[in-house]
């Protein structure tokens, strides 16, 4: 990013811990590490961590600092990056219960009308964390129920592989703005989407001999708990909805609680 955003921003530390893509990738940086760290902890734990931690910091008289030289809102995101680990083999076993999912988004749509109504981003410690895990679970639970269309299943592919486009779509965008000069319009909107996602497919077919940019890379003579490992960590860094689509129904298939055609990751 230091070529696209300007070489005069290396010697800046609050450019690195809150600049607009590279605190980003800072954040993911640490999780990957924390992952690898903690591998032989569970995700959970992991992320019930950060909660705690997060929920320490004015305890102590420390007030949050999102926007300082602190970079604690690696704390405050972590939950969501380890919870997704952690809920990622319960989601791909089959679909979320109706018990589970109903619930779920009637808290996420309670608290998006309250936020609709006092007109601001409700800031309650850890109930913030916990409605937008609940909102994602309700919402993969509906999704899940859903026939799979094939004309969606560019959509699930890219799914399935979306820490790629999730990386490679800001930094594009970033050098269409500053070297294509047109006015703004439907037409432009059209041709930087249009960009912005081909370079993600394109990213994404080359995801083969390029993952170690998205996992970390483990050592063939380690063995399979290496392997493990870097699974672990690369899971951690990628939203909790990835291979939620396996569990769909495929169109015209069976109903749900039958057997489904078994879709792979890669």
């Amino acid at each position: 990013m230091l070529p696209i955003l300007g070489w005069g921003h290396a010697d800046e530390p609050l450019w690195w811990l809150n600049g607009m893509y590279t605190w980003f990738l800072a954040a993911l940086f640490c999780y990957y590490v924390i992952g690898l760290v903690t591998r032989r902890i569970h995700s959970g734990w992991v992320a019930l961590a950060s909660v705690v931690a997060w929920m320490a910091l004015p305890l102590l008289g420390v007030a949050h600092d999102m926007v300082g030289p602190r970079p604690d809102k690696f704390v405050f995101y972590a939950v969501f990056f380890f919870a997704g680990a952690a809920l990622r083999p319960v989601l791909a076993r089959g679909p979320v219960p109706w018990i589970v999912t109903v619930p779920a988004l009637a808290v996420a749509a309670a608290w998006a009308l309250h936020a609709a109504r006092i007109d601001v981003e409700p800031q309650v410690p850890v109930l913030t964390q916990v409605v937008v895990l609940l909102a994602v679970v309700g919402a993969v639970g509906v999704l899940q129920r859903l026939p799979r269309l094939r004309a969606l299943r560019p959509v699930e592919w890219l799914g399935r592989n979306s820490i790629v486009p999730y990386l490679v779509h800001l930094p594009v965008i970033e050098l269409l703005g500053r070297h294509i000069d047109l006015p703004a319009g439907p037409g432009t909107f059209a041709l930087y989407y249009a960009v912005t996602i081909g370079v993600c497919v394109l990213a994404v077919l080359l995801r083969p001999v390029t993952g170690f940019l998205y996992a970390f890379p483990a050592r063939k003579a380690a063995g399979a708990p290496a392997a493990a490992a870097g699974e672990v960590v690369s899971q951690a860094a990628e939203p909790v909805v990835d291979r939620a689509v396996d569990a769909m129904p495929a169109a015209g298939a069976a109903p749900v609680g039958e057997a489904a055609p078994a879709c792979t990751r890669r």
